[in-house]
């Protein structure tokens, strides 16, 4: 379902001015029905504050994840929508839509489904459906760990932080406050950005270890 907004002028344009348009099945009592359904859903099970709460954690983990691999140039989204820029250089940000579509495939291996956008077809999306939890968080941010590490070893790629020659798992300390989203509470417009431990002491962490 969709709906356009707009002004009288620019709508007659359709009518007045001959232009052809047409939709499958729109505006049928059936499609508003599962909309409105879809609606109640998103308000019952709060599917909103879901995507916040693992958005970051999202954000947070690839971040760290980034700090251990070569291969991210560069991590950006919001909720959950998410990219992550696949690089052949980290500092000249050069394109590596190869090695993006390895991962993607490698991903599917292990039914993880995601995709490679991007004019350069190098950025990775990650857009999980609203109903995504910490738990499938976790098996994402896992098995990327593992497929970037496979895909750094048998390109002899170097890792940011020599993981890949220590073979230490990746630790993800996140505040309690990110994961429950409570310091927005009193403002849901206001959307903090994930931090990590590196960025000052925290009172309470969740720790998970990405063996």
């Amino acid at each position: 379902m969709a709906a356009v907004i707009t002004t009288k002028e620019i709508a007659r344009v359709f009518g007045d001015g001959g232009r052809p348009y047409a939709n499958t099945f729109g505006g049928n009592p059936v499609s508003c029905a599962i909309g409105i359904a879809v609606l109640d859903v998103m308000k019952e099970e709060n599917l909103m504050s879901n995507s916040h709460k693992v958005g970051n954690y999202l954000l947070t983990g690839l971040h760290k994840l980034m700090e251990a691999h070569f291969l991210i140039g560069q991590v950006r989204g919001m909720g959950l929508l998410i990219g992550v820029e696949i690089v052949a250089d980290r500092h000249t940000r050069k394109p590596a839509p190869e090695q993006a579509e390895k991962i993607i495939y490698k991903m599917k291996e292990d039914h993880i489904l995601i995709s490679n956008i991007g004019p350069d077809k190098n950025v990775l999306k990650i857009d999980p459906p609203l109903c995504f939890t910490l738990d499938n968080a976790t098996q994402l941010l896992d098995t990327l760990d593992m497929v970037l590490s496979e895909i750094e070893r048998d390109q002899g790629l170097p890792s940011s932080n020599g993981r890949l020659e220590s073979n230490t798992p990746v630790s993800i300390s996140i505040p309690i406050d990110v994961i429950s989203g409570e310091n927005n509470q009193n403002n849901p417009n206001k959307r903090k950005q994930p931090t990590t431990d590196r960025e000052g002491p925290v009172k309470k962490v969740k720790v998970i270890d990405l063996d």
